[in-house]
């Protein structure tokens, strides 16, 4: 089981996970990098999915849940992520989870 860290301690989800929103039948999961288009509160961006302020939402906008987003595409899927990848200019990194 592989999970996501910030900045070397923080947990920020399992990889894999999967949030309410679909693509194209295709789940939002923690680890993927998604496009996220204009809403009321925020530009186009694009951001690692991940748990900010204790639930799934999309870096940069941790305080609004995912489900409110207008999640547009996944740019980079979860799937190619393997322990030591470095995500989002080295601000993430992932790990292998350890009982």
């Amino acid at each position: 089981m592989l999970v996501l860290v910030r900045r070397g301690s923080e947990f920020a989800g399992i990889i894999g996970t999967e949030s309410s929103v679909n693509i194209e039948g295709v789940p939002v999961c923690v680890g993927d990098v998604v496009r996220v288009g204009k809403g009321s509160n925020n530009n186009e961006c694009v951001g690692i999915v991940g748990i900010f302020t204790n639930k799934i939402s999309v870096m940069g906008l941790g305080s609004t849940p995912i489900s409110k987003l207008n999640v547009i595409e996944i740019v980079q899927s979860y799937k190619n992520l393997e322990v030591g990848s470095i995500i989002h200019q080295g601000y993430y990194e992932v790990r292998e989870f350890l009982m």
